[in-house]
């Protein structure tokens, strides 16, 4: 739909509508250079814009314009087609409706002549020269940071919840993707998105590093393939700088990116992984970034890097997998990513699917900067067992553990505030509630070290410990400060029956930093257990009185140090299993 407003500058308003078909096919460059005197100035068009076009207001919308006036009859190419510009010289404005969804979704070409007629042409996907539009209300460029790699949002998973099961290992598959399409939209949020699920892979679940298939951007081209943007709080907006995706996605030094996000690459990595899974394996897949539905054709569409595919064409991918295989899990959270679930189940393994929304709705960015997409921070937060931050997550409703497909999805689902609706689909019926992303080999109750643990000091901490789920318990390790010898001496858990346990230490001997129980125990999910433990050296230390941690909640009562002196929060960092 192209809507004409006929205004001479400064003159009198004629509102004209018009039917426009977008070609498919590529054509002429995108906006010519030469400088054209111009009668209108760029400031005048614009404000011409934001009272003709966004009704006076550019709240909730995103602004650019062409640098200099483009010739008359030029041409602006999009993902998929072409927008012919009036047969005058003038400004080219776009206006993205909804900066904070992924594509595609809602958007407008204007055209501002030099005498002030406006040209308003409705589309779904950005202008293919986006990046060398000046922006005149969204992200600002920030100088001083280009070529700089922002790396800050390394996921701060630091340690496994248990040691993964080596063989069980040797099963686990996994297939990451996230095109962006081009440098002006692979915002960094997807880079986000994807090296945190890679870093739960790793480091919960054990996933080998040679096992999972990352296919991002560019690949591990050098050039600069990311928009990253931080907000800045003095100017109320965002600021942004490009650089090239980091290749290492858990901090660890090593380069985890394997492929550029194309057609060709998919195709042979599902071939690749045609002849290496098998029996007893399973296969993650994980898609972020944009995506698009056709509702004539009822196909949906995974945007790539420069390129597309079609859901059917990437069911025809996922079915190069043996039947053999035990089970294919899939979650996708770009725009319209339910429009896949048709094609994608049933297939000839139990299979799961769930996507951030429906085939007719987009996907949104989680707010309030967008540093995440909202259903794959939720998602990935239940797997992993906390946010990327560190803050402890419990999607485990049943306590028995482990969080499946299904509860990671009800889990995400409750907390979704976006304007989308996830979907979950799985074959046979109930198969999801009995899939995880690995097998935990006992799970663990664990509060990681202490960001701050001095003051440190020996002494008797009594507290409580609340499980999150059924935790069987062999021994408790302290953690020492840096340098130090910093152990647990003693300890006696009790519950409010006549039920206890105890372990002493034995000394700098053999496995020292551990206490180790006479008998396994388990601990039962949502009861409250209390204990006392006598440090020796400087064991870190937690200082609240009451936190969240892996497994469960822990508290503390009193310290009394070896001097007699009682303190209040201090929290031993201690891990059971």
């Amino acid at each position: 739909m192209v809507m004409v407003i006929s205004k001479r500058y400064r003159g009198v308003l004629i509102v004209t509508l018009v039917t426009l078909l977008l070609s498919a096919a590529s054509v002429l460059p995108v906006i010519g250079s030469n400088v054209i005197d111009a009668s209108i100035s760029r400031t005048d068009a614009y404000e011409l814009v934001i009272d003709q076009v966004l009704n006076g207001s550019t709240d909730g919308t995103w602004a650019y314009v062409s640098c200099e006036p483009v010739k008359a009859g030029t041409v602006v190419e999009s993902w998929y087609g072409s927008i012919e510009l009036p047969q005058e010289e003038g400004w080219f404005f776009f206006i993205d409706d909804h900066p904070r969804a992924n594509w595609e979704h809602p958007c407008r070409y204007v055209f501002v002549d030099l005498t002030g007629n406006i040209t308003v042409y409705t589309a779904t996907t950005p202008p293919t020269n986006l990046g060398e539009l000046a922006i005149l209300r969204g992200p600002q460029a920030k100088s001083g940071r280009e070529g700089e790699v922002q790396t800050k949002r390394y996921p701060s998973i630091t340690q496994q919840m248990a040691a993964p099961d080596q063989e069980a290992s040797e099963h686990l598959y996994a297939v990451i993707i996230s095109g962006g399409y081009d440098l002006a939209n692979n915002w960094c949020r997807y880079w986000n998105d994807v090296a945190f699920i890679y870093t739960t892979l790793t480091q919960i679940y054990g996933y080998a590093d040679d096992h999972i298939y990352v296919l991002m951007a560019d690949g591990t081209d050098p050039g600069d393939d990311r928009r990253v943007y931080e907000w800045n709080s003095t100017r109320g907006d965002f600021e942004y700088w490009i650089d090239s995706s980091p290749l290492d996605l858990d901090g660890d030094g090593d380069g985890d990116v394997d492929y550029a996000t194309t057609r060709a690459n998919i195709t042979a990595v599902f071939d690749a992984l045609s002849g290496t899974i098998g029996a007893g394996d399973s296969l993650f897949v994980f898609a972020t970034d944009h995506g698009s539905y056709n509702t004539s054709t009822q196909k949906a569409v995974l945007i790539l890097w420069g390129d597309y595919i079609y859901d059917d064409e990437f069911t025809l991918e996922l079915n190069k997998i043996s039947n053999e295989t035990e089970a294919v899990m899939i979650v996708m959270a770009q725009c319209f990513s339910g429009g896949f679930i048709a094609d994608l189940l049933p297939g000839s393994q139990d299979r799961v699917i769930a996507t951030a929304c429906n085939e007719t709705e987009l996907s949104w960015a989680m707010l309030p900067y967008y540093y995440y997409d909202e259903f794959s921070y939720l998602w990935t937060s239940a797997v992993a067992w906390q946010t990327p931050e560190g803050v402890p997550v419990n999607a485990d409703s049943n306590s028995d553990g482990a969080v499946s497909m299904r509860e990671a999805f009800d889990y995400a689902v409750a907390l979704d505030t976006a304007n989308e609706t996830p979907q979950y689909s799985e074959s046979p019926a109930g198969v999801g509630s009995n899939l995880t992303l690995g097998s935990l080999s006992n799970p663990i109750f664990d509060t990681g070290q202490s960001e701050d643990p001095y003051p440190s000091i020996q002494g008797i901490h009594n507290g409580t410990i609340t499980p999150s789920y059924n935790l069987t318990v062999s021994k408790l390790y302290t953690y020492p400060c840096a340098g130090t010898g910093g152990h647990a001496e003693y300890v006696k858990m009790w519950n409010s029956t006549d039920w206890n346990v105890t372990a002493t230490w034995d000394g700098y001997n053999g496995d020292w930093h551990n206490l180790s129980f006479d008998e396994p125990f388990t601990l039962k999910a949502n009861e409250e257990y209390h204990f006392t433990l006598i440090t020796g050296s400087y064991p870190q230390i937690i200082h609240e009185s009451s936190k969240g941690v892996i497994g469960g909640r822990i508290t503390c009562t009193e310290f009394v140090d070896v001097n007699g002196k009682r303190h209040e929060g201090w929290i031993p960092a201690i891990r059971l299993e």
